[in-house]
């Protein structure tokens, strides 16, 4: 016990210092600290195929980390060049004037871009750089997987505002058409991946896989109002999918089975359970008034006004499937027969029901409310969209 909550601290310290980390480093640091906690919280009190999980989301996620050491050595050294100073202060990248040749790929803007985008884009995760997720989430304790889920892949989602917006404009303008469309087909990947799944854990992780590709469209619709739905997907995934996830947690504590086939009329012997988990489904499947619609909202119209119609047919597709596939697993294992098996079951207790409400009532008052939130990160938002404007009028930003 002692060590899987001391684990669980460091990793927890390992992200605060991720998001707060304004020296290329210390970031690199952190982001890849986090590794090594996983690596044992899974190893080690994951299920069946546990060490195989850990081992491959250490080795693909630690490979993934090395192109953004290198992005940042090469991004130092330019800064030497450019001062005279070898400084990996985020505030001197953002400086920097990286050359980029329009129609070359091998230009150092593009070089750099990519070093970034891998790492990233495996942690966020989007297709083809997501097979790690849905084992690792699988195989995880449920505590982890909601950490994974609500935590860890906002890592990725960060790192995108915090590095690739704001230093690689042209490369992300070169590629916004390619980038985006992968996006899309990410988002239709993982709904399709999690409509033909039998486990219950898997299914959420492809969600994720899904729902975490509209950070990555808001992104690239490059105008502030998909700009700011990538963002508060980010904070609506993770209350919705962490949610579930300790909810499947719940359940598999007391049944010891995952398959979706394993139940049928758990709202009958768990009734707070079922409220709970259809809440949080509803705000994955973006329904009015919860967290899920502002962000989804947000994203669409933003791609909608960038007049990127291939990715914004995509996105379209991507809500529709992920009603058809939460409304399967509702279905499935809260209505119906109740089986004999599920009858003496456990009630959730006061203590589960505490952990469990505040996500449900942030679910509501983020889509409800979205100014409360939105008011602290307006400025942050609407900086970046500003300079990326300047950038393209030539407007040398103040000092």
């Amino acid at each position: 016990v002692g060590f899987f909550y001391g684990a669980l601290f460091v990793m927890t310290t390992s992200v605060i210092g991720t998001f707060l980390a304004m020296d290329g480093i210390l970031f690199y640091v952190f982001f890849e600290s986090s590794l090594v906690p996983l690596y044992f919280l899974i190893g080690i009190w994951g299920g069946k195929k546990r060490v195989y999980s850990a081992f491959k989301f250490f080795i693909y996620t630690g490979l993934g980390s090395l192109f953004l050491l290198a992005g940042l050595v090469g991004l130092m050294n330019l800064n030497l060049q450019a001062t005279g100073e070898l400084s990996a202060n985020v505030l001197e990248f953002y400086k920097l004037n990286l050359p980029f040749v329009s129609n070359m790929w091998l230009s150092t803007q593009n070089v750099l871009f990519f070093c970034f985008f891998l790492a990233l884009a495996i942690k966020l995760p989007i297709f083809p750089f997501h097979t790690w997720l849905p084992l690792a989430h699988g195989q995880a304790p449920a505590p982890i997987s909601a950490f994974l889920a609500g935590v860890i892949l906002k890592m990725g989602a960060y790192g995108f505002f915090r590095f690739l917006w704001p230093m690689f404009p042209d490369s992300m303008q070169f590629f916004s058409p390619a980038l985006s469309v992968l996006a899309g087909i990410s988002l239709v990947y993982g709904a399709l991946m999690a409509l033909a799944q039998k486990n219950m854990k898997t299914l959420i992780a492809y969600s994720s896989v899904s729902h975490m590709a509209y950070v990555v469209l808001g992104l690239f619709s490059f105008n502030l109002y998909g700009l700011t739905g990538g963002f508060y997907q980010a904070l609506s995934h993770a209350l919705s999918s962490s949610a579930l996830f300790l909810l499947v947690g719940m359940i598999y504590e007391r049944t010891n089975k995952l398959n979706i086939t394993d139940y049928s009329g758990l709202a009958k012997v768990l009734p707070w359970c079922a409220v709970f988990f259809v809440t949080a489904s509803l705000s994955t499947m973006a329904l009015p008034s919860t967290a899920g619609f502002i962000a989804e909202f947000l994203t669409l119209k933003g791609l909608f006004m960038a007049k990127n119609f291939i990715a914004f047919s995509l996105a379209l597709t991507g809500v529709v499937l992920g009603a058809v596939y939460m409304l399967y697993l509702i279905h499935r294992v809260f209505f119906g027969q109740t089986l004999p098996l599920l009858t003496n079951i456990i009630k959730l207790s006061l203590r589960e029901k505490a952990l469990i409400l505040p996500f449900m009532i942030l679910i509501f008052v983020m889509g409800c409310f979205p100014n409360l939130f939105l008011k602290y990160s307006r400025a942050s938002l609407e900086h970046l969209h500003k300079e990326r404007q300047n950038y393209y009028l030539n407007i040398k930003p103040a000092p």
